[in-house]
């Protein structure tokens, strides 16, 4: 059961809490010279980055966590959606290589599960045993330069990154050779 701290206003909107935590620029982002009435009539830009399903989510959720209202525009009509989109464009990755992902199956069954990390290891390595198209090109950008591997998981000790990167460097030793 939860209790409700009576120094806390209930009806505290979203669009108040971000204002009060300095979040309000989020909420109120116009190109300089607009007015919410051009905003509003301005056609949506295409994405770059996201696919129409990724789109579409980005578009659902910002329009939840911050809707229109007597204040002013929401998330959405403020183009947040497509600020985030340039946002992850204007990164310095020169490929998403989702192949050389641990494959749907194996991400589910190990479910960030520390007791399940050795078998979780074994299994990932021999997907990418049978799977070398996917890997070799990440080992032959490493070789003259730098490879960032990036992971969405909130253990830093446990998820496919941290598999990757030893096998990645195991066979970097070995000469870009699957193992047995």
């Amino acid at each position: 059961m939860t209790t409700h701290d009576e120094s806390f206003p209930r009806n505290l909107a979203r669009r108040r809490l971000f204002q009060a935590a300095g979040a309000a620029g989020v909420a109120t982002v116009l190109p300089l010279g607009s007015t919410v009435a051009q905003q509003r009539a301005a056609p949506a830009q295409a994405y770059v980055f996201f696919n129409p399903a990724e789109a579409a989510f980005i578009e659902a959720a910002v329009a939840r966590l911050i809707p229109r209202d007597e204040t002013g525009p929401g998330a959405l009509e403020a183009g947040v959606p497509n600020y985030i989109d340039k946002q992850l464009e204007s990164l310095a990755a020169d490929a998403w290589m989702k192949e050389v992902a641990p494959s749907t199956q194996l991400r589910k069954w190990f479910g960030h599960q520390p007791e399940r990390w050795d078998e979780f290891r074994r299994r990932y390595r021999a997907e990418l045993n049978a799977n070398p198209g996917a890997w070799k090109p990440i080992l032959e950008a490493a070789t003259p330069g730098t490879v960032t591997l990036l992971y969405s998981a909130h253990d830093t000790v446990h998820n496919g990154a941290v598999v990757l990167r030893e096998y990645l460097v195991d066979r970097a030793k070995r000469g870009l050779r699957p193992s047995v």
